[in-house]
């Protein structure tokens, strides 16, 4: 099996079946690409031991995964062969890293830098968002994030026999993480 550098690519991440709420539907994968290896390793991946994080990428199917089939027989799992990481890829980790991208990506999509500064990107259709409303769904964001990655935490502490590779939260950087949002853009 194929080893990938990370466990999502752009374009699972804006054709997600998990994502339902709009967030990522129409964005274009091109607009968040630079922005998912960063939010990958250290808003997810920097939480949890190197070894299994490791374990994770090097299990982690390279076929593309879909949940957006109704019957869970004709969806692509991310962890066919592993039924631990799978429950922990679908229930926690694939939405922790989509919020986490958006959230990293947000000042990306919301303005660009030119010869004028830094100016509010223009949709082609539909308008834009003032500031305001900008930075209260970023923080909607952040605190969905924040509230996801405290449920996969006690997730895997509660479960920590099912997954060998795990040392509890208070070894690892979830503090860090968790008291970092809500800080204005």
């Amino acid at each position: 099996m194929e080893i990938i550098a990370r466990l999502l690519k752009s374009y699972e991440v804006v054709n997600a079946g998990y994502v339902t709420n709009g967030q990522g539907e129409r964005m274009d994968k091109n607009v968040i690409e630079p922005y998912l290896p960063r939010a990958e390793r250290y808003w997810v991946g920097s939480l949890f031991p190197v070894a299994m994080w490791a374990d994770m990428v090097a299990k982690r199917t390279t076929d593309p995964i879909d949940y957006s089939d109704q019957d869970p027989q004709d969806n692509n799992p991310a962890f066919p062969n592993d039924p631990n990481y799978e429950t922990l890829f679908y229930n926690y980790l694939y939405r922790c890293i989509v919020l986490a991208t958006l959230y990293d990506s947000f000042e990306g999509i919301a303005f660009k830098t030119s010869a004028l500064g830094i100016t509010q990107a223009q949709p082609r259709n539909g308008v834009t968002a003032d500031f305001e409303v900008i930075k209260a769904r970023k923080n909607t964001i952040g605190n969905d994030l924040n509230m996801c990655i405290h449920e996969m935490l006690l997730f895997l502490d509660t479960n920590a026999s099912e997954y060998p590779l795990w040392t509890t939260t208070t070894t690892c950087n979830h503090k860090r993480i968790l008291s970092t949002f809500n800080t204005p853009i």
